[in-house]
C-alpha cells in the first residue's frame, strides 16, 4: 500500500500501525554475548560494559545497543 492510499485509509478511521516507524525493525540479526564488567568499580568512577555484538544475518547492519542507566 502507498503512503497517500494509507493518508487516505487513517483519514477514514482506518487501524494504526503496529509499530510506530523505526521500532528496531532491521534487514539482519544479531546475536549478543554475555557481557563483560570489572568486579568492582571505585566509588565516584564510569563503569564501562562491553557486550560483543556479532551479526548473524546474511546482510549487513549495525545494531546501537541500549543502555539503562541506574542510579542510587
Amino acid at each position: 500500500m502507498g503512503y497517500r492510499a494509507w493518508l487516505k485509509q487513517q483519514a477514514e478511521g482506518g487501524a494504526a500501525p503496529a509499530l510506530p516507524f523505526g521500532y528496531g525493525l532491521g534487514y539482519t540479526t544479531f546475536e549478543l554475548s554475555a557481557p563483560h564488567a570489572p568486579q568492582s568499580v571505585p566509588a565516584g568512577n564510569d563503569v564501562v560494559v562491553h557486550v560483543p555484538v556479532r551479526n548473524t544475518g546474511s546482510r549487513s547492519g549495525r545494531d546501537p545497543g541500549h543502555r539503562n542507566p541506574l542510579t542510587q
